[in-house]
């Protein structure tokens, strides 16, 4: 079943001008020309699919008019697309040829994260980015094998698993799954495996699979003391058990209360959903400080000859903790790599400032702004001429940290530099036990070059991970 999000970005602000306005009302971005007059090729679902998505850029799109990356018309990108537009960042189909001239105009934004998927591949690509898990065999349970990079071991199999023949101990590839699911007609695939060192053939079944996103594990100190590791992969709303991340994190909080510090991995993590990290960051601060600021844009309405035009503004909201967190007490250290991103960044900077936690690790990824997804109407909340056919992602928010610093493609600084990671947790863990040092490093000084479609394409990160947005969607 196809799913439908709604931006969190101007939902208020859209819904009561576009209630109030009245027929006369028009988009900045309607510029079709008397209908008599409409070329045939405009009347088509691909162009109302153009005019759709060129109105949420004119509206929403950061920096479509303060950088004047936008033209004045939709037209301009009218007869402009072809199959060097069809692919997503990280190398996937997003257009097929009807829309080619949509995945044009949002090439056309120099902003590597704001794109466009057709309605072909839309669903599916809203699924993988809204909840935590990818596409993986049913009804198994398994863990990465220590035979090769990229190959699972299964550890558990259920009923129905077992009977199609998948077995604990096999081992299979993700890339398989995938080339199963390319080549059969339903869920249920042909793959081989690795069993008891031979090849076997078997059957399975293939759907997106939920996955936890929180991790509690002990390290040992020298003096053999337990210190707890909190591991968070993701920032879900929709993780394992309907459980959200944050509500995976609490649990871990309350498990480890007793230990007075504590180590929080946010290495390998892209980011996701603000309403899951910004009340984990508040967990540790005291009532009324500040985690993050945020520039969003949104949306009003002016009177212009006579008629109701909706235009972009920007508005400024700080987040601030309404109470005392539970563990606003505890000693914390955190660990980074070059993919902590977004979220993962918003706990970095925030606890290393307030709390002056020590970081250990890589430089981060340095992704300060957030994205804003439209798929779907759901219960008719946008009017008609704001829902895309497909998915669009837009850049709509810039955030700051509580002192209006940004690390936006300059990364977080760690106190501790090592690029080993059994390393990076020792030093973590002896970090933890002293429970003394405090943050006193900040941000990065050179540019890291991830944040343009020109870095991209010669081959910068964003080509081989795509980060996950951190501004989450609401239902």
């Amino acid at each position: 079943m196809k799913k439908k999000f709604l931006g969190l970005v101007a939902l208020f602000c859209v819904i009561t001008f576009m209630s109030s306005c009245s027929d006369e009302s028009s988009s900045s971005s309607t510029n079709s020309g008397d209908v008599e007059n409409l070329d045939p090729a405009k009347e088509t679902p691909a162009y109302k699919e153009l005019n759709t998505n060129f109105t949420l850029l004119d509206l929403l799109y950061f920096y479509g008019h303060s950088r004047d990356e936008l033209a004045d018309d939709v037209d301009a990108y009218f007869g402009k697309g072809s199959s060097k537009d069809a692919k997503d960042p990280g190398g996937q189909t997003a257009c097929t040829k009807e829309y080619y001239d949509v995945c044009y105009m949002y090439n056309q934004m120099a902003d590597a994260y704001t794109h466009y998927y057709d309605p072909s591949v839309a669903p599916m690509i809203a699924e993988q980015m809204m909840a935590s898990g990818d596409y993986d065999l049913v009804g198994i349970e398994s863990e990465p094998s220590e035979i090769e990079d990229g190959l699972f071991v299964i550890t558990s199999v259920s009923d129905e698993a077992k009977e199609l023949g998948l077995r604990v101990g096999d081992v299979y590839g993700l890339g398989d799954v995938y080339q199963g699911m390319e080549d059969a007609e339903s869920d249920t695939i042909s793959m081989y495996v690795l069993r008891d060192g031979e090849i076997a053939e078997v059957k399975a079944v293939v759907g997106f699979v939920s996955k936890p996103t929180v991790y509690l594990h002990y390290e040992k100190n020298e003096k053999g003391d337990s210190i707890p590791v909190i591991q968070i992969t993701e920032f879900s709303s929709q993780s394992i058990d309907g459980a959200g991340t944050y509500e995976e994190f609490k649990k871990a909080l309350k498990q480890t209360e007793k230990y007075k510090s504590l180590i929080i991995d946010l290495r390998e993590n892209g980011g996701g959903d603000i309403e899951e990290c910004y009340p984990m960051t508040a967990e540790f601060l005291a009532k009324g400080d500040t985690s993050v600021i945020d520039v969003v844009t949104d949306v009003d309405s002016v009177k212009m000859d006579g008629k109701t035009k909706l235009v972009q503004i920007f508005d400024t909201t700080a987040v601030i903790a309404e109470k005392d967190g539970s563990a606003k007490d505890r000693y914390l250290v955190m660990l980074e790599n070059d993919w902590s991103a977004s979220c993962s960044e918003v706990l970095l900077s925030a606890l290393g400032i307030s709390k002056k936690a020590p970081i250990v690790g890589e430089l981060s990824y340095g992704k300060q702004i957030g994205q804003f997804y439209v798929f779907g109407n759901e219960d008719g909340l946008m009017p008609d001429f704001l829902v895309p056919e497909g998915l669009a992602i837009i850049t709509t928010i810039v955030s700051y940290d509580k002192n209006w610093g940004l690390f936006q493609d300059v990364g977080i600084v760690p106190d501790f530099e090592i690029s080993d990671p059994d390393e990076q947790m020792a030093k973590a863990v002896e970090l933890a036990t002293e429970a003394k040092y405090e943050r006193t490093a900040g941000y990065g000084k050179e540019k890291l070059g991830h944040f343009s479609k020109e870095a991209e394409r010669a081959g910068g990160k964003l080509g081989h991970k795509v980060v996950k947005p951190k501004y989450r969607i609401i239902r």
